[in-house]
């Protein structure tokens, strides 16, 4: 719908006015060079392959995630350095100043993912996701069964900011119950991963959150501000369609 139309409402049209409104051609930089973003990009998703078949000794499945991105970001910003510096377009304490100062930008962000892990790691010990998954319950009408496993989803991805472990906790209390109700297994299993992505995509201790609001340079709470009545939107959509469904 924002792709044709162009229209944007609620919070994110608020918030488009705002940096309308404050952004200048000042804070436009010239002179970026294509080589300096394919180059060091090359090297980072090249350099993964490479450490993840190095740290494996060789064999890519067996290899060390962690160690193999950290190679290949030391990697890729040690060719940007090169390159920047082969074309004398900045000195080198220009260089490691701008190193530092990415390094600032990104710390709150780091901070906010680093707590919105413990936070989920406690909500996964407390057990919240099963005492959630408990409380759907066989003896419910069918009709509301998908939209009931569809709710629990969105609450058990929200609170914990996973969906991964949400589709843990619920695929097996939903696939028991297709079983025992003669409903769509399929239908069940939709449900389940439909309300996994809705709480992720919207909780604000999502690791995809964070990530896109970093990515997007934008602030942490204005980002989950501007993308939940669209997030809400599609919700309640889907819910009346697995409603529906159910009936």
């Amino acid at each position: 719908y924002v792709a044709w139309t162009g229209k944007v409402h609620s919070a994110l049209a608020r918030h488009e006015q705002q940096m309308q409104t404050t952004v200048t051609t000042d804070d436009q930089e010239q002179g970026g060079k294509v080589r300096y973003f394919l180059l060091p990009l090359a090297c980072l998703t090249g350099g993964i392959v490479f450490f993840m078949y190095y740290t494996g000794e060789g064999d890519v499945l067996a290899g060390n995630g962690a160690s193999s991105v950290f190679y290949s970001v030391v990697v890729s910003l040690m060719v940007c350095y090169a390159l920047l510096r082969a074309d004398r377009t900045a000195t080198h304490a220009a260089l490691v100043k701008q190193t530092f100062d990415g390094m600032a930008e990104l710390l709150p962000i780091v901070t906010i993912l680093l707590l919105a892990f413990a936070f989920g790691a406690c909500m996964q010990q407390l057990q919240a996701g099963q005492f959630v998954a408990g409380l759907i319950s066989s003896n419910l009408p069918l009709w509301l069964v998908a939209p009931t496993i569809f709710l629990a989803g969105c609450f058990i991805s929200f609170t914990t900011g996973t969906s991964w472990g949400t589709f843990a906790i619920l695929i097996p209390v939903a696939i028991p119950v297709a079983v025992a109700t003669g409903l769509s297994p399929s239908l069940l299993l939709a449900a389940v991963l439909s309300g996994g992505v809705f709480g992720d995509h919207c909780s604000p201790i999502s690791d995809s959150t964070i990530l896109s609001s970093l990515a997007s340079g934008c602030d942490h709470v204005v980002h989950v501000d501007t993308q939940l009545p669209y997030a809400l939107t599609a919700g309640i959509t889907a819910l009346l369609l697995f409603t529906l469904a159910g009936i």
